[in-house]
């Protein structure tokens, strides 16, 4: 069973990888320079930061750096949206729809 998910703008991403980015990018006013960590990754998570990175990770990795330009350069390449897009979309995909 994958653990990735298809964000609204049809980017798929291992759990915790736009979440990461996404507490960066508020902490740093919103610059793509330095890299994002996630810890104890799972192997979905792992093969996504292989093919985002495209650099080979042992299985037995406690610990995945992403720089959050290759990140959205891989969206761009990919989706044809870049990170901070990606993330608004998520963002207003995720919020309550309101009926009047």
């Amino acid at each position: 069973m994958s653990t990735a998910r298809t964000t609204s703008c049809g980017a798929r991403d291992g759990p915790g990888l736009l979440a990461a980015a996404r507490r960066r990018l508020e902490r740093t006013g919103g610059t793509l320079d330095g890299d994002i960590g996630l810890a104890r990754p799972g192997e979905a998570e792992r093969r996504t930061v292989i093919g985002i990175t495209g650099r080979y990770r042992p299985e037995t990795a406690q610990r995945l750096a992403v720089p959050l330009r290759d990140l959205d350069a891989y969206l761009h390449d990919r989706y044809g949206t870049g990170l901070l897009t990606t993330l608004v979309c998520e963002r207003v995909a995720s919020m309550p729809t309101r009926i009047a």
